[in-house]
């Protein structure tokens, strides 16, 4: 699915997959010291937020290239809503696709 940002640029997103969910999961954790208990891993919702929304970006304009924590970095705040929303949609639009399935087979 396509959407375009205020700079012009074509952007193609598509629905995560569980590995992506766990790759992000990996890549926004970090370590935390604590007294007497020792060291654990903490999951940094906000990185876990990008992680999630690079993943699911599959090109600019073409480009996969393009598709880095830096380019995401770069956009403005309006355009890192549009995406935020655009990935929101499709995770809504695969829900009621998974529902109706349910339903579907239920009714079998």
């Amino acid at each position: 699915m396509k959407t375009e940002l205020s700079t012009g640029e074509a952007v193609t997103m598509r629905e995560l997959t569980t590995g992506d969910i766990f790759d992000a999961t990996d890549a926004s954790k970090d370590i935390h010291m604590i007294p007497k208990a020792g060291p654990i891993f903490v999951v940094d919702h906000v990185k876990l937020e990008r992680f999630l929304l690079l993943k699911s970006v599959v090109d600019v304009n073409g480009d996969k290239d393009k598709v880095t924590l830096n380019w995401l970095r770069s956009l403005p705040p309006a355009d890192y809503e549009i995406l935020q929303n655009f990935g929101e949609k499709i995770d809504r639009a695969t829900l009621q696709e998974v529902g109706e399935r349910g339903r579907d087979s239920a009714a079998s």
